[in-house]
């Protein structure tokens, strides 16, 4: 709070961009506090896993209306979105839902054959959506839950387990070869090990040479005193430059609004007024990902406080999977791997954007937290029965 208040007065954001931004980033606290308020039973955890599981199951017939009706005549998979926002939710969602269903393996708590074909189901829009990240999230995924579990696992469930992810990772393997396999015959593996088209998204495109200055309002219109030139090869930054960029252009003459950023949602927000910077969002795409888009916006410190937040929530999940028992200690189990999702997405996704996604992990990780507090709590608050 104390970041965004010192960016917005710093930099004079006006109040309607003020009012986008406090919505931007505090609209999932009260999500977040309602486990804390309620305490809800493990019925009712069971039952809001479940009803989660059948939205998410729904995104299944879009995905494949959408691959094969509606966008059948493209042939990338980027407008697969299902029901969410982006194709990157569905990939994201997924393979979290997938740690879960892993761990309810790992637990004793699913049979292996209903793990395989729910999981089957749950990788499959994804895989339609060609959704390059989903092995490599789903493979973070699942190590730190199997970090989180190790204690508790005998050789049949690691096996288990282990079988389940190769199976998963090969099936996406084969949709997205018979889908998207190039001119070439090249398919998933290739593009994988392909550093010069792998890594075109992520090298640096010479933005430290490019003149850049912060830009500024005149008379209603968005101006800046020395523009980089983007060629038409590469007409946006690319995820590596979007970070880097705030530091070539604050260092060392802005050193305050580098510490502090230029003001929520003043990059990003076009509501009302609008914000004094959208050209960095609008021209450059400066918010890529989430640390580029906190940089600009809460400067370094903002940035910093939200990856100790991830973190936090990662370390207090793992105490919690080492500590506690039954239902709780499989979700908090599940909550590490998808912390470890979370703290490899903010280099590769904007989160902020993908409201979905951080919904689910903050109202989940909120869940875990507040059920190992009323455990360990000398008089634990009853507080309020909320039947789901």
């Amino acid at each position: 709070v104390y970041i965004a208040l010192a960016g917005a007065v710093l930099n004079g954001v006006s109040g309607d961009t003020m009012f986008a931004g406090v919505r931007l980033y505090f609209r999932y606290v009260p999500l977040f506090l309602i486990p804390f308020a309620y305490d809800f039973s493990e019925r009712d955890y069971r039952f809001q896993i479940g009803f989660i599981t059948a939205i998410l199951l729904l995104q299944v017939p879009a995905a494949v209306w959408e691959r094969f009706v509606l966008y059948r005549h493209l042939f990338t998979g980027d407008y697969i979105t299902g029901t969410l926002t982006s194709s990157a939710s569905l990939a994201l969602i997924g393979a979290s839902a997938v740690v879960y269903v892993v761990a309810m393996v790992t637990a004793g708590r699913m049979k292996i054959s209903t793990a395989v074909v729910l999981s089957v189901l749950l990788l499959l829009p994804p895989s339609l959506a060609e959704t390059k990240i989903t092995p490599i999230v789903l493979c973070v995924g699942l190590a730190g839950l199997l970090f989180a579990r190790r204690k508790f696992l005998d050789t049949r469930k690691m096996i288990a387990a282990g079988g389940v992810a190769a199976l998963l990772l090969v099936g996406f393997v084969v949709i997205y070869d018979q889908l998207y396999a190039r001119e070439d015959g090249s398919g998933y593996l290739d593009l994988m090990t392909d550093s010069d088209r792998m890594l075109d998204n992520y090298n640096m495109r010479g933005v430290k040479a490019l003149p850049f200055s912060i830009p500024i309002r005149d008379h209603g219109y968005m101006i800046a005193k020395e523009t980089p030139k983007l060629s038409e090869e590469v007409p946006q930054l690319g995820r590596v430059d979007s970070m880097s960029m705030p530091f070539y252009a604050l260092f060392p003459n802005e050193i305050v609004h580098l510490m502090l950023g230029l003001g929520i949602a003043n990059m990003d927000s076009s509501f009302g007024s609008g914000g004094d910077y959208q050209i960095i969002e609008q021209v450059y795409h400066g918010g890529h990902v989430t640390i580029s888009h906190m940089l600009w916006e809460t400067g370094v410190l903002g940035t910093l406080f939200f990856i100790a937040l991830i973190f936090v929530l990662l370390l207090d999940s793992y105490r919690v999977s080492q500590r506690a028992g039954g239902y709780l200690q499989v979700l908090a189990a599940a909550q590490v791997g998808l912390s470890a999702i979370a703290l490899l997405c903010l280099m590769y996704a904007n989160l902020l954007h993908l409201r979905e996604v951080l919904l689910l992990y903050l109202y989940l990780s909120a869940v875990v937290l507040a059920q190992a507090s009323r455990t360990n709590s000398e008089k634990p608050h009853k507080g309020f029965r909320l039947a789901v």
